[in-house]
């Protein structure tokens, strides 16, 4: 729960700052040719429900410093970027049709189109999947597609980049590894 705290200040409160004379917007050719595709809104909010799994999945000790750690880390690290390299995805494209607008209405009554890079929705994700696969390895490559899933939807919901995705993961492989060793994993 304490995680979960800081989660929510840290990254409500980076976002609510008001950095957009900072702000960079990081976008390639690539992004630019990814079309918008309100359909994967639901995909995208199914983030919390895969970076909180381990609350239920994870069993051992170990594993749960493992989690902890990983989890700390990654926000630290993201938090550090969105105060010192801020960055943004201007939402230029049209409010979808109902349903979807409901979803967009609610995501983005939370969230501000700051804090990008690197994104945290791929860190976490991935992160919660490499965790879980270790103790239920069935569990965790399922994980991994819904993760998978979850990174190409940033792309579609136009919430990241394709640099804000490779940096999200990279970030989290490079924490999880180096935690789980630290973990005895």
């Amino acid at each position: 729960m304490t995680l979960l705290a800081v989660y929510c200040a840290g990254y409500y409160s980076l976002n609510e700052l008001d950095l957009a004379s900072t702000r960079l917007a990081v976008s390639s050719p690539l992004d630019r040719a990814i079309p918008f595709s309100p359909r994967w809104i639901w995909i995208y909010l199914s983030a919390p429900a895969v970076f909180l799994s381990p609350v239920i999945l994870v069993r051992s000790r170990s594993q749960w410093r493992h989690v902890v750690s990983s989890y700390a880390w990654i926000l630290a690290i993201h938090f550090a970027f969105f105060w010192l390299f801020p960055c943004s995805l201007p939402r230029l494209h049209p409010m979808p049709a109902f349903p979807e607008s409901l979803a967009f209405e609610f995501l983005y009554g939370l969230d501000r189109p700051g804090n990008c890079f690197p994104s945290l929705h791929v860190a976490m994700v991935f992160a919660a999947a490499w965790i879980v696969r270790i103790e239920a390895p069935a569990t965790g490559a399922l994980m991994l597609a819904a993760a998978s899933l979850i990174s190409v939807s940033t792309l579609f919901v136009k919430q990241h980049t394709l640099a804000d995705v490779v940096a999200g993961f990279a970030a989290a492989w490079a924490v999880t590894l180096l935690c789980a060793r630290r973990a005895g994993n």
